[in-house]
């Protein structure tokens, strides 16, 4: 890496991205990671690094699933590779560095460095309307569709050893459809 791009980094804020596809992993089913209201209403976030992930509650994922606009988006190979190179791409384009990315049937990691001031969640916005746009090309006779979930996770990986325990964790991951990284995290 030339030494300008080194310097570009370590001047940069480091996150771990994650967003699933629309109708997947809906609150309620056993493993769900993110926000639901409870029967009371109160908010529960349950995503917390490193806690386990919340028990089923069947009553819960019948009525997300029954809301559903349409069916669940699963990704396959084909449409891996392509998001592959969308993600590089506009990461070159706006000259953030990815380290690694696993994209996986239901939901991607990343983990990025951005420049400072540059917000995760405005990143990780940018990065899957830019996906959207690439999968609705390969798919246009199907018409444009709603690829992603609402939101996702952005944490800022305040350390060496966040960084070590992201990449560890993205690299970690069940059966990907596909896993690039940058060379520092192998």
């Amino acid at each position: 890496m030339p030494p300008n791009e080194r310097a570009d980094i370590m001047n940069s804020v480091f996150w771990h991205l994650t967003w699933r596809t629309y109708g997947t992993r809906v609150p309620g089913e056993a493993g769900f990671v993110g926000n639901y209201r409870t029967p009371g209403g109160a908010r529960v976030t349950d995503n917390a690094y490193g806690t386990p992930t919340t028990p089923a509650m069947p009553a819960l994922a019948e009525y997300a699933r029954g809301i559903q606009l349409r069916d669940a988006i699963l990704l396959d190979g084909v449409r891996a590779e392509r998001l592959l190179a969308q993600l590089l791409e506009t990461c070159r384009h706006r000259a953030w560095t990815p380290q690694i990315i696993a994209i996986l049937m239901d939901h991607i990691h990343l983990a990025i460095a951005l420049p400072v001031g540059i917000d995760g969640d405005a990143a990780m916005g940018n990065l899957k309307a830019d996906a959207s746009r690439a999968l609705n090309r390969m798919d246009a006779k199907s018409g444009k569709r709603q690829w992603w979930a609402r939101g996702g996770s952005a944490r800022v990986l305040q350390d060496e050893r966040y960084r070590k325990n992201a990449g560890e964790y993205i690299g970690g991951q069940e059966d990907p459809l596909l896993l690039w990284d940058d060379g520092e995290w192998s």
